[in-house]
């Protein structure tokens, strides 16, 4: 079996979605639903189940997920490197990034943002920068609230264990 790295994976896939579909975000869902059903990354990658089964199944993990989404997934998986997916979300943010001309910005919360809130931190992104952002979310629980918001080398710290981290500089400092 010949192996095609994942960048031509992630190009081929940005290069294939419908407009009306944010890749970064597409692939999170995927990362997310992996995540929380972990029988979910066994099941689609069991060749002995049909692929119209297991598109089944994804479709049904990642509600309104788009048709090259699932051949995506279901091909890394017949590949046996649905565990790279975390790398292809990399491959798939800077392809998409190069194909749009848009800005990357990652959003680190301890709970999942709102549709709401993850469009108002855009807009507040594009305004500042000028250009087009695709924001990409964490969710890190040990931040213990707050929010972290990377872009580029920028970062914007107001979580509650930076502010902490900085309260115990500043006193060790003194």
């Amino acid at each position: 079996m010949i192996r095609i790295p994942l960048t031509a994976y992630a190009e081929a896939y940005v290069a294939s979605l419908p407009d009306r579909k944010d890749p970064v975000r597409e692939i999170e869902r995927v990362q997310h639903a992996l995540r929380t059903v972990p029988a979910l990354a066994s099941y689609i990658a069991d060749p002995s189940i049909s692929v119209k089964e297991r598109s089944h199944a994804l479709n049904i993990a990642i509600d309104d997920c788009a048709t090259e989404t699932v051949n995506l997934v279901l091909l890394i998986a017949a590949q046996r490197q649905l565990k790279k997916i975390d790398r292809l979300m990399t491959y798939v943010r800077d392809a998409y990034a190069n194909a749009t001309q848009t800005r990357v910005a990652t959003a680190t919360a301890a709970i999942p943002l709102t549709e709401k809130e993850r469009k108002e931190i855009a807009k507040i992104l594009e305004q500042k920068t000028g250009q087009h952002i695709s924001l990409t979310e964490r969710i890190d629980p040990t931040i213990g609230g707050g929010l972290l918001i990377q872009l580029g080398d920028w970062e914007f710290d107001a979580t509650v264990a930076g502010r902490l981290r900085r309260m115990k500089h500043a006193i060790t400092t003194v």
